[in-house]
């Protein structure tokens, strides 16, 4: 009797999961190798082989969807929503409203998969990478913004290209696993040689130095399964809408606005004087997955002169980074960024606007002058080290004079 229980409810749980895939809808927007180019047959091509794979429960015909919008020769522009407004520079490629991202979300599948590998590098002789990684993240937007999941396949090799064009598309390689992060599905590792030339593999090669044979798709295929794409669990990445900075009263403002943030997740407020060289300021934990959400924060003690700021985003298997904000400190020539105490020396790290001559004074906390000394400041930051081994212990302060009488303060501890 126990065994005839058994078998009833596991048989229940088999239907029930057949039940929950039947209920999956999956459209591909792309080019060539996603309409099933190179392949010898649709069958043996990377969709072609996702159809069969997904399609278990054949017999009562309601298994899992594909729509295949792929056009052979498409690029981003000519995927991007309807209504997009065309640059000039690139009116040759108007979107086309059948194969586009408007066009996939509207046919409301669970999935879109976008998989334009190659073809944007070949835009020239103007082209920039970031109208690339633009585009796909406003078709990222759409996307999500109709509560679909989003996967982006990575760029792929190709032997026509040039060798300028063959590192723009390894370059692609890692801007679309840092923007996408998890819905990034990397192709490219499987497909290319190992020459450092940035080619095809002759053993994934269609011969035609751009498609792949059934190899190369079959290669694709296993890394769109490897990503599980139909977990329940998949992620949407966080969507930052907006990042600024601006000097109010002497201080730095920061703020931005974020969309579809994960469980977890954290903003990195990080600065520069010089634009390459980042320092952390402040951790701010991500308020969770809800509504569009507001930060903001202050920089206290903002540099002199021009400064730089960004935004380090950590969520769970990703870490990506904002647009870099320059901002124009008018309010200080100097100011006094790091103090601290070693041995009989106080180190001092000063960022001053211009190279100048400066003041400096410790006074004890009854204001009578201890020592006193004229250094040279370089531009942007100096080092200064300065003898203190005669001060007895107590609290002092340091005081910085520029040449034209603008002045900044700390106090420190003397020990013995």
């Amino acid at each position: 009797m126990e065994k005839k229980f058994v078998l009833p409810l596991f048989l229940l749980s088999v239907v029930f999961c057949l039940t929950v895939q039947a209920q999956k809808k999956v459209v591909v927007l792309g080019s060539s190798t996603a309409a099933g180019y190179g392949s010898s047959v649709y069958d043996s091509a990377w969709v072609g082989r996702l159809i069969k794979f997904y399609n278990k429960n054949t017999a009562d015909g309601k298994d899992t969807t594909f729509t295949n919008l792929a056009v052979s020769g498409y690029n981003t522009y000519k995927t991007m929503p309807t209504g997009f407004a065309t640059p000039a520079n690139r009116a040759a490629w108007p979107v086309d409203p059948e194969h586009n991202i408007t066009k996939a979300i509207n046919l409301h599948p669970d999935i879109i998969i976008v998989s334009l590998p190659s073809n944007d590098v070949f835009l020239t002789p103007d082209y920039n990478m970031k109208e690339t990684m633009d585009n796909f993240r406003q078709m990222r937007q759409r996307t999500v913004d109709a509560g679909i999941i989003f996967y982006i396949t990575s760029s792929q090799p190709r032997d026509d290209a040039s060798p300028d064009q063959r590192q723009m598309l390894r370059k692609l390689v890692d801007s679309i696993n840092n923007n996408f992060g998890a819905s990034a599905i990397n192709t490219w590792d499987d497909l290319i040689t190992t020459d450092g030339t940035y080619g095809i593999k002759p053993e994934v090669s269609a011969g035609d130095a751009i498609h792949l044979n059934d190899v190369g798709h079959r290669y694709i295929f296993q890394d769109v399964v490897a990503k599980n794409i139909f977990s329940v669990s998949a992620p949407l990445p966080l969507s930052l809408l907006s990042f600024e900075a601006s000097v109010q009263n002497k201080t730095v403002s920061v703020k931005w606005q974020t969309d579809l943030e994960e469980p977890n997740s954290y903003f990195v407020i990080q600065r520069s004087s010089s634009g390459s060289d980042f320092e952390t300021l402040e951790q701010v934990q991500a308020k969770g997955p809800g509504q569009r959400t507001n930060y903001s924060w202050t920089d206290q003690k903002p540099l002199a002169g021009k400064s730089f700021y960004r935004l380090k985003i950590v969520e769970p298997g990703k870490t990506s980074f904002s647009r870099v904000i320059s901002i124009l400190n008018k309010e200080k020539d100097l100011f006094i960024q790091k103090l601290y105490l070693a041995s009989s020396s106080l180190h001092v790290q000063i960022n001053s606007r211009i190279s100048q001559k400066i003041v400096i004074t410790i006074m004890n906390m009854s204001g009578a002058v201890i020592q006193k000394e004229s250094r040279q400041l370089n531009q942007s930051s100096t080092d200064l080290v300065v003898n203190v081994g005669t001060l007895a212990a107590g609290e002092y302060v340091l005081q910085l004079v520029s040449s034209d009488g603008t002045s900044d303060t700390r106090t420190f501890s003397a020990v013995k």
